[in-house]
């Protein structure tokens, strides 16, 4: 399940993010988000494009949350086999 969630979150997260630099270019090119330098342009995209700019920050945020969850539950499952390895260990030495 948290592979799904991972994989899920990342396609979103991708999906977002080509979203906002598709309309970030289409701005640029059609002069609706305009700027002396690029952090003036940075700027104006954030504004123009808040709606999207928030969903592709949001969506980035889920990915990460997805991924902390992943490698949490590998870390449980590495966890789960070194003490069924041991347990393993000790019947051995108990035979």
């Amino acid at each position: 399940a948290s592979a799904r969630r991972m994989h899920r979150a990342a396609e979103d997260a991708l999906a977002k993010k080509q979203d906002y630099e598709s309309k970030l270019l289409a701005g640029l090119m059609d002069g609706s988000i305009a700027g002396k330098n690029q952090t003036e342009r940075d700027a104006a995209a954030r504004q123009v494009l808040a709606a999207e700019y928030a969903a592709m920050v949001d969506a980035e945020q889920e990915e990460r949350a997805a991924k902390l969850e992943y490698d949490i539950a590998c870390l449980e499952v590495a966890r789960v086999r070194a003490l069924l390895r041991l347990a393993e260990m000790e019947a051995g030495r108990e035979a």
